[in-house]
């Protein structure tokens, strides 16, 4: 069985931007008892008031999508559907956390007192680890944030909210679970994606098709400070293009531990190898024992995050692959880069760091 792999790493410089890859979907209902509780909520208190002018300005002046403002809005008026919401409502008596079975499920305890929760604000990669504020309320947590924190920080924090909100519903209602260190990296490239979007400039005559195409357009970006990004791809000769891929991302994490990358994001293309490797033991399929010997290996990593990222965005690591099957001997680049890929690693340089 002959694999042939390609590997592309990069580290973040400095607190240089990074590309946007996506824009967040925005949810479309939120329940009727929500809807009515903003109603009256409304009626009690209006957001124009000149008590509440600051907080409602700071929130709507966010460089955040409008799906991630109205979720903070929502969650200000305690419009969301958490437990003790609905036994308000006489939808269901049992306001337990059904995460530490503990507390009643409150929004604040879901999106910040929960243990759950804690584990996720204080990840490797939140800057948000020594804050341990006692507070009862959404609200509460924002408007100390906007006068405690900068402006960046505060549109990471709201981010960082609403996805472990949607990480609560999705492992409640789907069963879905997943790690927090990916779902706090999702909100954080997220973020630098969506910002760099409102900074693109397009020309006048360019037609509305063509502004959404470039919009959604796919590209590499830096990881987060301190991480190293590993893309990689593999070329199959023998093998079948999933256990080429997957023994491939073995090779990808030894490699990481060897070069002594403790602190690294794996990124690539294939989608079914990405949920092998972050989904949960037993794995049944026929790479069964390479995912495990990745987990083993992973072990002996800080941190290990494995993401997927369309072709578009890992185009170097793909190309690189599909050359070395024309070529048998082994080779190594030490910061230089492949002439057969130099274009594109320029092209993606300049489109991911600011000028």
């Amino acid at each position: 069985m002959d694999v042939l792999d390609a590997r592309i790493v990069a580290n973040r410089v400095g607190n240089r931007r990074r590309r946007v890859l996506e824009a967040m979907d925005v949810p479309r209902s939120f329940g009727g008892h929500c809807h009515k509780e903003v109603q009256e909520s409304l009626v009690a208190q209006s957001s124009s008031s000149k008590s509440d002018q600051f907080t409602w300005k700071s929130l709507w002046a966010l460089t955040v999508p409008n799906a991630v403002k109205t979720f903070s809005w929502k969650a200000c008026y305690e419009a969301l559907p958490n437990k003790e919401n609905l036994r308000k409502k006489k939808v269901l008596e049992d306001t337990s956390c059904p995460f530490c079975l503990r507390e009643k499920e409150t929004l604040i305890h879901a999106i910040w007192d929960c243990p759950a929760a804690q584990d996720m604000w204080g990840c490797n990669l939140s800057p948000f680890q020594k804050c341990s504020w006692e507070v009862f309320s959404f609200r509460e947590l924002f408007e100390r944030s906007i006068y405690s924190f900068d402006k960046d920080k505060v549109e990471l924090l709201v981010y960082v909210a609403r996805a472990i909100w949607f990480r609560r519903n999705k492992t409640l209602f789907e069963g879905f679970f997943t790690h927090l260190d990916e779902v706090f990296y999702g909100a954080l490239k997220a973020l630098a994606e969506y910002k760099d979007c409102q900074q693109m400039e397009f020309p006048h005559n360019s037609s509305a098709s063509n502004l959404n195409q470039n919009a959604h357009r796919a590209v590499w970006c830096l990881p987060p400070s301190g991480f190293i990004k590993i893309n990689w791809d593999a070329a199959k000769i023998k093998a079948d293009a999933h256990l080429a891929e997957t023994i491939a991302a073995l090779g990808e994490v030894k490699f990481s531990t060897e070069a002594g990358f403790f602190d690294a994001i794996c990124e690539w293309d294939a989608t079914k190898v990405v949920a092998d490797i972050n989904s949960e033991p037993p794995y049944l399929s026929n790479t069964s024992h390479f995912i495990e010997n990745i987990h083993m290996e992973k072990l002996r990593l800080r941190s290990c995050l494995f993401v997927f990222a369309p072709r578009e965005a890992n185009l170097a690591a793909h190309t690189l692959a599909k050359e070395a099957i024309c070529n048998k001997n082994y080779m190594c680049w030490l910061e230089d880069v492949p002439s057969n890929i130099s274009s594109i690693v320029f092209r993606e340089a300049s489109v991911s760091l600011d000028p």
